[in-house]
């Protein structure tokens, strides 16, 4: 069976029966979490407010299938500012740069 933890993560996976998922639901009432995603007939999926709450500001999650389970993980863009800190801290140069996609696009 599927579990519910005191931390709120519910895991749903593959139901055997219909009968598992009535004992999904029901724990989850009882645990005063219920946490339902809807699929459209487009294939978008409407989250519940509590999760998109819990990853305020996420525009893009990493999605991943793992043994029958869909997996989204927030994800967060670094800023075109970081990065050209970050490049400047280590002392990369433009010239680096170019250099180094030169070399990565050099035949054979």
């Amino acid at each position: 069976m599927q579990r519910v933890n005191a931390r709120f993560n519910l895991v749903v996976g593959p139901f055997d029966s219909a009968s598992s998922f009535v004992i999904l639901l029901l724990t989850s009432l009882l645990c005063g979490v219920r946490m339902l995603a809807k699929l459209t007939s487009k294939n978008q999926l409407t989250l519940p407010k509590a999760v998109v709450a819990a990853v305020q500001g996420t525009e893009y999650f990493d999605v991943v299938e793992e043994n029958g389970r869909i997996v989204l993980t927030p994800v967060r863009f670094a800023r075109a500012d970081g990065v050209r800190a970050k490049l400047e801290a280590l002392k990369i140069s433009e010239e680096d740069i170019a250099d180094a996609v030169a070399w990565a696009r050099r035949p054979g």
